[in-house]
């Protein structure tokens, strides 16, 4: 975060600030972000507004159509919701309470819960298309959305 970026503020509408490799991020999925649009883009952090997408940037160089960009976008947020759904199902019937966990603490719940199980190799084969679609939107985002480090 920068020193001008309003950090109550974001903490106020429930962003919650956290480090990764040793720099500032913001917990996935943002507090701010209702679905769509950005719910403090004029006020938002200054690292948020140095980010663009790969997916931005390949849409820049003309590598992409606007339509087919934004039908990439479409089919993963509904790959993403589907993920999240039926992991939050899962857990939540083994009594987790799931409601505001960011995805990546999900999943590693999700793979905590298959370790501790009393044959983890069986419980992975019983939740193999859960575990597809999650290995699915994790290589999607990588190759579409993520910038390279």
């Amino acid at each position: 975060m920068a020193a001008s970026d309003n950090v109550a503020a974001l903490r106020s509408v429930g962003v919650t600030l956290t480090t990764k490799d040793e720099h500032p991020a913001i917990t996935q999925p943002c507090a701010a972000f209702d679905g769509s649009v950005c719910t403090v883009y004029a006020d938002r952090p200054t690292l948020c507004g140095l980010f663009t997408c790969a997916l931005y940037r390949r849409h820049e160089a003309g590598e992409i159509e606007t339509a087919d960009a934004k039908a990439l976008i479409a089919k993963t947020t509904e790959l993403r919701d589907r993920v999240r759904s039926s992991i939050e199902g899962h857990l939540g019937a083994m009594g987790h309470e799931v409601h505001g966990a960011s995805f990546g603490e999900l999943y590693e719940l999700l793979d905590e819960e298959l370790d501790a199980a009393t044959d983890p190799v069986a419980a992975r084969e019983e939740n193999s298309l859960m575990l597809m679609y999650a290995a699915a939107l994790a290589s999607r985002l990588r190759r579409d959305f993520r910038n390279p480090t």
